[in-house]
């Protein structure tokens, strides 16, 4: 259990680099082809349209068009290929590499990528040639923030001369003049002054030097600027500015613009709807991103219940409408303005961190709590022990810790928990909420500090949430849902002893193995079942799914599609692709899940390359599977090989001509089966996502959703099938006990 302690009890989101990331986010659902030199770069029309006007108006001039007319500003071209719906767009003298780091700021990556001088001038000068007007705010932001920081020591990171001349030709003259400014007075930087470094300065930046010279009284200076103009009309230059700072009207003005452009999606609030996009939302939002592929694949009511209420299409159009239940238009918008290209950039404060962390929990968002974390971590030294301030301490160890930021809590927590104040106010009422991993954390650091005061009020809150907690268990009459509450209790004991520990070596309660299988766990469930029962509850199990309605729920699935085939070719072009392929997907799954009695997570990884299918009418039909080797027997001791499925005889030849019809189904689509057997939609429904494995949550979401929308529902998981497959053939085809633990991959110590 000590083990347990010492992770957190969140996974921080974003797996893999950061290229990695970018590559996958490109790929999913692209529509467009940028072309560089070595190779092609894939994008989206709607995300690339609203943060860059130049690739606007060449995706403009593409789609409009089939013939050979461009846009001349990205050096060829842009065209639309004549065999697909994807359009090609030259990018003459820009390199992969710059392109690339320039979309990690628009994509949401995890973590969110920060403005350094190591990537400022390939963003300036990537955000000025494309005319991308939120990545130019954002550089600009981070000159500005940083001007002290420029020398005049020509060919460091922050020469001031090199960045005043850059920040001008790429459309920012006020950050530029900010910097003269901030630095003419400065010896190393003013003797830097020199005329042939002045080229590319605009004339009015030129005159604005000239007076910040004359000003500091600096003669000699003056003179390299006086010779660099050499137009008539400088006099008349040096009343007005050269270019026109992007980002018209206020923040609220443009992402309504913004939202409404080419919207999909209308998100349902109390007072009114906010429109949206499913490409972006679905990047940035994995809780809408699973709402819109259950409204997405079923016109029927089936939809999203972390979102309150049912997602659904419109049926006279394409538009979603997702209901965002407990969430206000405002929090929403406050949130949408750090997604969406607006100009300047927000930046994460005090005043909107709150909404930042609520929001982007709720809804999944890692990379917008990726980014409210770093806001947290940077600033951390400011928070204090006043309660009611906006820097309170605890506010936000306890908030960043629900969020699902425990090493940011925690890490506040370590900064702070020496400071008299923090300290002093960290009272048992305030530590709702926190959890008991994070509780454990805090109980040792009062140890480490040796603050017996504080000490107490963490015990005393422990146990009082220990008794609550158990009080609620006893009100549960299923054992099988329990494992998490029972290692949230031995957390919470824990921390309890984790409190008399003052100088004693951690290492000296390292264990080893599987926490799950730790005496302390096996005894608590005893004690907890025996308990149980002397108040007379029953332990219960999955509910089991009969034979009969199983065959039904398939062969009500195969009439739909089967339907869809009877259409004529019009009708057919009326109809999405997807509903045909979507409906034989989810048939093939539930009886597979039937005939190989396999846990749903092993369904839903299994690969295309790992099944063999045969079909004859000699001899029936054979579907044989090997799985790989699952996360739960890596997490044994005796990793093994998971036993491999043969389906022969009957149950054989109707999964097989399953398997069979759903394959011809996406042929006829002009797609075809991935990496995965059983794959997900993508969030534009062009393709399914073949390099990604359909979830257990979206499975079960398909398969309950069909059993209600046919009326079959009564109070069924996706586990109750592979329960109902096992006591169907030890009671009615009287296959042995022995016999149904192996075709269920179940060991004996298992039963």
């Amino acid at each position: 259990m000590s083990q347990l302690c010492d992770k957190t009890a969140a996974i921080q989101p974003g797996a893999g680099p950061l290229s990695d990331q970018l590559q996958d986010l490109l790929i999913q659902g692209s529509d467009v082809q940028l072309q560089f030199e070595d190779e092609n770069v894939p994008g989206h029309s709607i995300i690339l349209s609203m943060c860059s006007k130049v690739i606007s108006s060449a995706l403009e001039v593409a789609t409009c068009s089939t013939s050979s007319s461009g846009m001349h500003l990205l050096g060829k071209n842009s065209k639309r290929t004549a065999s697909s719906s994807t359009v090609t767009i030259p990018m003459d003298g820009t390199s992969k590499a710059d392109w690339l780091t320039a979309m990690a700021f628009v994509y949401p990556v995890v973590p969110q990528p920060e403005v350094t001088w190591d990537n400022l001038e390939v963003l300036l000068a990537v955000s000025s040639k494309y005319d991308m007007p939120s990545l130019l705010s954002r550089a600009g932001q981070f000159l500005t923030s940083n001007m002290e920081a420029l020398s005049g020591k020509q060919g460091s990171k922050q020469f001031a001369w090199k960045w005043v001349i850059m920040a001008d030709k790429a459309g920012l003259p006020d950050v530029a003049r900010a910097c003269i400014d901030a630095k003419i007075s400065a010896d190393g930087v003013t003797a830097a002054c020199k005329t042939e470094l002045l080229v590319g300065l605009s004339p009015a930046s030129c005159c604005h030097l000239a007076e910040a010279l004359a000003r500091q009284k600096i003669a000699s200076q003056q003179e390299c600027v006086r010779e660099f103009p050499t137009s008539d009309t400088m006099s008349q230059l040096c009343d007005k500015t050269a270019a026109i700072q992007p980002g018209a009207g206020t923040l609220s003005d443009q992402l309504q613009d913004l939202l409404i452009q080419g919207s999909d999606v209308q998100l349902q609030f109390e007072d009114e709807n906010v429109p949206g996009h499913s490409i972006i939302l679905s990047m940035c939002s994995k809780v809408i991103s699973s709402a819109l592929e259950v409204a997405t694949c079923s016109t029927s009511s089936s939809g999203m219940h972390l979102l309150g209420k049912n997602s659904k299409r419109t049926a006279s159009s394409s538009t979603v409408t997702i209901p965002m239940d407990g969430t206000s238009k405002a929090d929403w918008l406050t949130a949408m303005a750090f997604v969406y290209p607006v100009v300047p950039q927000p930046e994460v404060t005090w005043d909107n961190l709150e909404v930042l962390l609520a929001v982007s929990s709720k809804y999944d968002m890692p990379s917008l709590l990726s980014r409210a974390g770093q806001f947290l971590t940077s600033n951390m030294e400011a928070l204090s022990g006043k309660q009611g301030s906006k820097q309170f301490a605890w506010k936000w160890v306890i908030m960043a810790d629900k969020a699902g930021l425990p090493d940011v809590a925690r890490a506040c927590i370590d900064a702070k928990i020496s400071a008299d104040g923090v300290t002093a106010a960290c009272k048992t009422e305030l530590l709702v909420g926190l959890s008991p991993a994070s509780c454990c954390h805090l109980a040792g650091a009062l140890a480490r500090q040796k603050i017996a005061s504080q000490q107490e009020y963490v015990r005393e809150f422990l146990s009082r949430h220990m008794e609550a907690a158990q009080k609620q268990l006893v009100g549960q009459c299923s054992l099988s849902g329990l494992q998490q509450q029972y290692q949230q209790l031995l957390l919470q004991q824990q921390a309890l002893q984790q409190l008399q520990w003052v100088t004693a070596d951690r290492s000296s309660a390292a264990g080893t193995g599987n926490p799950c299988d730790s005496m302390e766990l096996r005894t608590f469930k005893g004690g907890y079942a025996n308990s149980m029962q002397e108040l007379g509850y029953q332990a219960t199990s999955a509910k089991p799914i009969s034979e009969g309605k199983l065959q039904q729920l398939v062969m009500l699935l195969g009439d739909e599609a089967d339907a869809y085939q009877q259409l004529t070719p019009a009708q057919q072009q009326q109809q999405p692709w997807y509903i045909e392929a979507l409906l034989r997907r989810d048939a093939c799954i539930v009886q597979y899940l039937w005939d190989s009695k396999r846990r749903p997570t092993e369904t839903g990884r299994l690969q295309a390359a790992q099944i063999e299918v045969s079909l004859s009418a000699s001899s029936g039909g054979q579907v044989v599977a090997q799985p790989s080797i699952s996360k739960m027997c890596h997490a044994s001791q005796g990793s093994r090989r998971p036993r491999s499925v043969n389906v022969q005889g009957t149950a054989g030849q109707q999964l097989a001509e399953l398997l069979l019809q759903y394959q011809q189904c996406l042929q006829r689509s002009g797609r075809s089966i991935g990496q995965y057997m059983f794959s997900p939609l993508q969030a534009n429904r062009q393709n399914l996502q073949q390099d990604q494995a359909l979830s257990t949550a979206a499975m079960e979401q398909r398969v309950i959703g069909h059993l209600k929308r046919l009326g079959l529902y009564e109070g069924e998981t996706l586990y109750s099938i592979k329960r109902g497959s096992m006591q169907h053939d030890f009671h009615v085809n009287g296959v042995s006990l022995q016999a149904v633990g192996e075709a269920a991959d179940i060991t004996h110590q298992q039963w």
